[in-house]
């Protein structure tokens, strides 16, 4: 028998039609693949559009998106809206008014973190705060207790303990002016008159504060 084109022996002749209906149905088929479709000018307003976020534009441009809700960004926000420092000409006009002002203010804010930190000093330790023998002072412990509150209490209230000095100072300006005017004291006198003053009405605040605190928290003034 005649070979075919391949070389070898030629296919029947029901294998022979069957190929050749393929190879002219395989001609003239044409490929189920998805095209793509022209969007209709009327459709266009209508179809919503991709949003092209700062997430999607940082990773186009292969860089890391910002984290707009950082610890920084809150931080930077804080310190904004913190009161201002006082200025030189601002503390120079105020006079020995912002220097009682701003010694009244630290001296309630140490107060206060005294008054918060000796309850619970007790609580948790089972010691007093205040030593009485053999000298009387401050249980060292407290101190160190004492003192890692007030670097971060103390450190956050100082814009707030410098505006409320500018706020006061003129309160205390016309105390002096009172004292050396109307009662006709010397400056000196008058100084040394308003700062014993305020020295006397801040311990009792001190005393009056630790003692109700210790009322509220139910433990000894001195364990």
């Amino acid at each position: 028998p005649p070979l075919s084109s391949s070389g070898g022996p030629p296919p029947p002749p029901a294998a022979a039609a069957l190929l050749g209906a393929l190879s002219i149905s395989g001609a003239f088929a044409t490929p189920l693949l998805p095209t793509p479709r022209a969007r209709s000018p009327a459709l266009r307003g209508l179809l919503p559009r991709p949003k092209f976020t700062s997430l999607s534009a940082a990773a186009a441009n292969g860089s890391p998106a910002e984290d707009e809700g950082s610890p920084e960004d809150w931080f930077d926000k804080l310190k904004r809206r913190l009161p201002k420092k006082p200025s030189a000409e601002t503390l120079s006009t105020l006079g020995l008014g912002i220097v009682f002002g701003y010694g009244i203010w630290g001296t309630l804010n140490s107060i206060l973190m005294v008054v918060v930190c000796w309850p619970i000093f007790i609580m948790r330790n089972g010691a007093s705060p205040l030593l009485l023998q053999p000298v009387l002072k401050f249980n060292p412990k407290f101190m160190v207790y004492l003192t890692a509150v007030y670097f971060s209490f103390g450190s956050v209230m100082t814009p707030f303990l410098a505006a409320a000095s500018v706020a006061t100072a003129p309160a205390f300006n016309r105390l002096l002016d009172i004292l050396q005017n109307r009662l006709k004291c010397p400056k000196w006198l008058a100084l040394g008159a308003l700062a014993l003053l305020c020295t006397a009405g801040l311990g009792g605040v001190l005393v009056g504060g630790i003692i109700l605190a210790c009322a509220v928290c139910r433990v000894p003034v001195l364990a």
